[in-house]
């Protein structure tokens, strides 16, 4: 039996697939599909933290009624499925502010000054993973950006639209 891929998903890449970013092009697209089907067809297991700032963030962003797209599809999937540790697992997060812009997890990490507040939950559920933990991104280019910082940290950043895709908006 192979041990599944565990992996904290960037909002964006449900965004991508389910066609709400502008900037993407249809190869991208079809890469957010695609790595969102592994989730959904239990091929990896979906790194989550225990406060639920990263299930408020997919919430925000896309519908729970499952539509529309692949994105909804996720959302939906990670209601029904959030507390099943075969599916998804959730780490402990420790926010060192009210808003949760600020993590425990994150003290030890120079260089990430401008680093985008919003994607902060995603680092540290990924530094407070017991195993590694890739964060998959699509197109925010902060990823890219601070970089080497992360891999410094042993954080590994999947591209899964390639480095070039990486943009501001979506």
């Amino acid at each position: 039996m192979t041990r599944k891929a565990h992996r904290v998903v960037d909002t964006n890449v449900a965004l991508v697939a389910s066609g709400l970013c502008d900037t993407a092009t249809p190869e991208c697209v079809f890469s957010c599909i695609a790595m969102v089907r592994q989730i959904l067809d239990d091929r990896t297991v979906l790194v989550l933290d225990d406060g639920d700032r990263i299930l408020a963030e997919y919430a925000k962003q896309l519908s729970a009624t499952g539509e529309p797209g692949v994105g909804g599809k996720l959302l939906k999937w990670v209601y029904i499925n959030q507390y099943n540790p075969s599916r998804c697992q959730r780490v402990a997060v420790y926010s060192a502010d009210d808003e949760g812009l600020a993590y425990a997890e994150l003290d030890d990490l120079a260089g990430l000054e401008g680093f985008d507040p919003d994607d902060r939950k995603f680092l540290a559920a990924a530094l407070g993973a017991p195993q590694e933990t890739p964060i998959v991104n699509a197109v925010d280019s902060d990823w890219l950006e601070y970089r080497a910082v992360l891999e410094a940290a042993g954080v590994v950043v999947e591209f899964v639209c390639g480095e070039a895709a990486c943009t501001r908006g979506h």
